[in-house]
């Protein structure tokens, strides 16, 4: 499965990280190859992708530059919704407001008689008009109906019109700020704190391939800020603040929190939410135009804000919730295939839950929060905590201490026949792949 892991150092003097020389090793045993560059690089391709550059008789092979495939703008309508979920929804609101008030005082400064003729020409065009509003409205349906799908892992139906591909394209330049924003505070690749990012983060890749992580790029950048934060954007940069690094007290921990972002950037949680908004912002715009202008201003400022609070408190915030919730799933499920303590997940958030009220920080209430509290987090954690020792155990992980309450006797008999019959036993996917990186 083609799978890409960097790590660089990013700097004001060092932002291109395949300008200088790679090297390609040949895995006999598969039909992939590793590409390798210093300072750790790593990359899994097809073979047959460096058909022009590589020789089959030799084992490396040196190469200056490393083409990518060309760029595809996106769609128009995919990249209007990014648009009308982010740069021109402000924008495209005020419009609408300044349009509904301008209308109505146009309306208002209207003769009575010429009131009349423009009522009339109205009712005998209504049904022209509501073909042609039901027709939009019905192209809308259609094409948000033709563009479901299901989210890997969890299998939840989703609105999903921007694809990967082009999500990544309209990223860049969110990446770019984010490199120019942090650039003087991240942290060398030689740095401990970047070597420990680095080694929990290859190990979740390594344990977790599949076709979802083949088109993500994963690069890790430690960032030297106090602040409790991190993120992955959607193409797979990995930024870990220390402020959060250090309280992670061990590489479970770490895992805990890596294994929740980075599901963030697989389950594409970005491109979905850019969908919705846009897609809900389009239709937000008409009726924040038909409000201002059938309403005088006192009453259509506070069906205005009225408006927002339904829709942030009933839509968007139990929206953002499922969404973090679900990257909890799939990230403690990662963390399983990799071998790590899973049980720290459930740990991680009961502590942070004390801390904040030994802090005399009022907890959020959870319908107007954005995240779960983190209780409830916890709890959660704790209900998928079997079924998350059970993926450890098929992955033939070693048995943590404590890990036999919840072990069915059947499993231990299953357990026990398997040790008897060592060649039974199969070897673990992660030492494998390990094996196939330090070649």
């Amino acid at each position: 499965m083609p799978l890409f892991f960097c790590s660089s150092l990013l700097s004001r003097n060092s932002r291109c990280i395949l300008n200088n020389h790679v090297r390609i090793f040949f895995n006999s045993r598969s039909r992939f190859v590793c590409v390798r560059q210093q300072p750790l690089l790593f990359k899994t391709i097809p073979s047959k992708s460096l058909s022009q550059v590589c020789c089959r008789s030799w084992s490396s092979y040196a190469v200056r530059r490393f083409h990518t495939s060309q760029s595809r703008s996106a769609a128009p309508l995919a990249a209007l919704l990014v648009k009308l979920a982010g740069p021109l929804s402000k924008l495209t609101k005020l419009v609408a407001v300044v349009g509904g008030r301008s209308f109505r005082k146009w309306w208002n400064n209207l003769s009575a008689d010429k009131r009349l003729q423009l009522t009339k020409s109205f009712h005998l065009r209504k049904e022209r008009l509501t073909i042609v509003v039901g027709g939009f409205s019905g192209l809308c349906i259609a094409y948000y109906f033709f563009h479901l799908e299901e989210t890997p892992f969890t299998h939840r139906t989703r609105f999903m019109p921007i694809s990967h591909r082009q999500m990544e394209e309209l990223t860049n330049t969110e990446y770019r700020n984010t490199l120019e924003l942090f650039a003087d505070k991240i942290l060398p690749v030689t740095d401990p704190n970047h070597l420990r990012v680095l080694r929990v983060a290859k190990r979740l890749v390594m344990a977790n391939g599949s076709k979802e992580m083949e088109h993500l790029s994963w690069q890790v950048n430690v960032v030297n800020c106090d602040d409790m934060n991190a993120f992955v954007l959607p193409n797979g940069q990995i930024f870990m603040f220390t402020g959060m690094l250090n309280k992670l007290p061990n590489d479970d921990s770490l895992a805990t929190i890596l294994g929740h972002e980075m599901s963030h950037a697989i389950l594409q949680h970005g491109a979905e939410q850019v969908s919705l908004c846009g897609f809900i912002n389009m239709f937000i715009v008409i009726v924040l135009a038909l409000l201002w202008a059938l309403l005088p201003t006192e009453t259509a400022i506070f069906a205005h804000w009225f408006q927002n609070r339904i829709l942030s408190i009933f839509l968007h915030l139990p929206y953002s919730r499922r969404l973090e919730e679900e990257a909890d799933e799939v990230g403690m499920k990662m963390a399983a295939k990799a071998c790590f303590d899973v049980r720290e997940s459930p740990r991680f958030w009961r502590r942070l839950a004390i801390t904040q009220k030994e802090m005399d920080k009022p907890e959020l209430i959870k319908w107007l929060s954005t995240h779960p509290t983190h209780s409830d987090r916890a709890d959660n954690l704790e209900a998928l905590l079997p079924q998350a020792l059970k993926i450890r155990r098929n992955c033939n992980c070693p048995l943590l201490p404590g890990e036999v309450s919840f072990i069915t006797p059947e499993d231990k008999n299953d357990h026990g026949f398997l040790q008897q019959h060592s060649l039974l036993r199969r070897p673990s996917p992660l030492t494998e792949r390990n094996k196939f990186i330090t070649k």
